[in-house]
């Protein structure tokens, strides 16, 4: 089973996975790492957790910032342990897709590629879709 870590400053990886866990349900493969919430807790010591934690489950870590110092921790572990998949921007559609497609989908690259090409479709400047919609049916 892959598992799967939500990693963000603050505390927005737990907000995020308790929004995802209302639409898709609770899950017992996702681990959140809030960074700098708690004097004294160092953000090398909370990774080293949850990779102990999953031996040997393929991980995919999802981080919210690509080059803040959250994201950085992991690239440093990226290349000498192939058992991490790393993902910068951390968002709700893109979690949807990676939870749900991650049962039936076997390949791990596929995945995270097809869950990252939803996502980006996703986001949309809704005042020019609507802006487009209108235009289109007054064409009609």
């Amino acid at each position: 089973m892959r598992q799967f870590v939500f990693a963000s400053h603050g505390f927005f990886a737990e907000g995020i996975r308790h929004a995802l866990e209302l639409i898709i349900g609770k899950r017992t493969n996702i681990s959140t790492i809030c960074a700098y919430v708690e004097q004294g807790v160092e953000l090398k010591s909370q990774i080293q957790e949850v990779l102990e934690r999953t031996v040997p489950h393929e991980l995919i870590v999802i981080t919210d910032l690509f080059g803040g110092s959250v994201n950085n921790e992991f690239m440093n572990l990226v290349a000498e342990n192939p058992r991490i998949h790393l993902i910068a921007g951390l968002n709700l559609p893109l979690l949807i897709d990676l939870v749900t497609m991650s049962d039936t989908q076997e390949n791990t690259e596929a995945l995270i590629e097809d869950a990252l090409k939803n996502a980006k479709a996703s986001m949309q400047y809704c005042n020019l879709t609507m802006q487009k919609t209108k235009a289109e049916d007054e064409d009609f």
